[in-house]
């Protein structure tokens, strides 16, 4: 059964594999991978995405006759295997319109390598919780929830996928409660659009 599962998907561009554990075409056929090369598409693009509209209100429903070209025109698949065109399709346009988008620049294939870029590594770090009471000042904020370790650090350490040299505040479980708990009692103001 493995086997043929394995020859049904190769390892580039059909499976998510490739995202998070990238390898050569070389090294996927050395392992018995299956390795297609993707196809060639001639496609007959009508519309550069230069040309598309800047807001959704100025985009008419003929747009999805239109062959957009991608803005990115990357067709290397270890860097996400651009398509170099794509379609908008009704149901997605509908749901531009709904949610007051403008309409993509690129191919399907780039919009999921971004997204991939913007996810945390497949990686852990052994970190030791930052809430340290209120000696603890990151990115203007300072920490002044009462904690059960009082002023002292607080002793509990983990693993997390936010490096150390990130710059967000990262709390034990017990920490985050306390500070959640605290937030949910206490009156509510606003300050500039910021609460």
């Amino acid at each position: 059964m493995e086997d043929r599962i394995t020859t049904l998907l190769s390892y580039t561009n059909e499976t998510v594999a490739q995202d998070y554990f990238p390898i050569s075409e070389a090294e996927a056929k050395a392992r018995g991978y299956v390795w297609r090369k993707p196809e060639d598409h001639n496609y007959r693009i009508t519309l550069p995405a230069a040309n598309l509209p800047e807001t959704i209100q100025d985009v008419s429903d003929t747009i999805t006759q239109e062959i957009i070209g991608c803005a990115s025109r990357n067709p290397d698949p270890q860097a996400g295997g651009c398509t170099t065109a794509f379609r908008i399709v009704p149901q997605e346009l509908a749901f531009y319109r709904e949610m007051n988008l403008p309409l993509p620049r690129v191919c399907p294939n780039c919009r999921h390598r971004e997204r991939l870029t913007k996810c945390n590594p497949l990686k852990l770090w052994h970190r030791r919780c930052d809430c340290n009471h209120q000696s603890l000042m990151i990115n203007h904020y300072q920490n002044t929830t009462a904690h059960s370790h009082g002023t002292d650090p607080c002793p509990n350490e983990f693993e997390t996928a936010y490096a150390p040299e990130r710059p967000e505040i990262i709390y034990c479980e017990q920490c985050l409660i306390q500070l959640f708990t605290q937030l949910e009692n206490a009156p509510r103001s606003f300050s500039g659009g910021v609460y």
